[in-house]
């Protein structure tokens, strides 16, 4: 199921990038993939289907992670900034990969850094 997901991110990206180019709109698949439950931070279980109607950046790293996780999401912060008022309608979410180590407490402040 992960590769999927990453599978249709790096896609998604592919299909922006073509058509951020072309000045085509972005197209939507709405039939890939399907819900899922996760936890967050607090311990509250949240589902994809929680976002509806939100574009949903789905990104993968760890705490840990000394440069590559940090610039992805430095990245995202800034585009959330540069979409200002339309930045509501978009919805990011970090998964770990390593779940041993980034215990509630970590990834709590891991993303209230960002």
């Amino acid at each position: 199921m992960i590769y999927r997901i990453l599978v249709l991110l790096m896609l998604s990206c592919l299909t922006f990038n073509a058509s951020a180019a072309k000045k085509e709109p972005l197209k939507v698949y709405t039939n890939v993939g399907g819900d899922f439950t996760l936890t967050d931070f607090n311990g509250i279980p949240l589902s994809l289907s929680d976002f509806r109607g939100k574009v949903v950046l789905l990104t993968f790293g760890y705490t840990h992670c000394p440069d590559v996780c940090p610039t992805i999401m430095l990245n995202l912060q800034r585009l959330m900034k540069q979409l200002g008022k339309e930045a509501e309608k978009v919805q990011v979410l970090f998964l770990t990969v390593d779940p041993e180590r980034d215990d509630f407490d970590r990834l709590k402040a891991y993303m209230e850094y960002f």
